[in-house]
């Protein structure tokens, strides 16, 4: 892999890299009505800063079910499953406290974890 061209250079990708506009995550809210939201692959996060500004759970799940497929523990499909049944499994809170942020974090990832296993 390339890993030597992108060491120690994630925090200038995060500064000049441009973010959503929030009218994109406004009209999606529209079309959807969406209580829960797999933020898949979003990088750095720009477009889930965006999403915590509506009602909906964004979750970790995908992080963990990545690294996993990236070590071989899982297949790619699995990651869809991974994210889908975590989002079904924690609770929806609509304007949730930063605790409730990180315990919905942790509940996702255990979720993948005891369906899948751990690195």
């Amino acid at each position: 892999m390339n890993e030597d061209k992108f060491t120690g250079k994630a925090a200038i990708y995060a500064k000049y890299r441009p973010s959503y506009p929030t009218a994109v995550v406004d009209r999606l809210y529209e079309l959807t009505h969406a209580a829960n939201v797999a933020d898949i692959g979003a990088g750095t996060g720009k477009f889930t800063e965006k999403l915590l500004l509506k009602p909906c759970a964004v979750n970790s799940a995908n992080e963990a079910a990545v690294a996993l497929f990236l070590a071989g523990k899982i297949g790619f499909l699995d990651i869809g499953e991974g994210v889908s049944g975590a989002l079904e499994s924690v609770k929806f809170i609509p304007e949730p406290t930063l605790q409730e942020i990180l315990d919905t974090k942790a509940a996702a990832e255990e979720y993948v974890a005891a369906k899948f296993g751990t690195l």
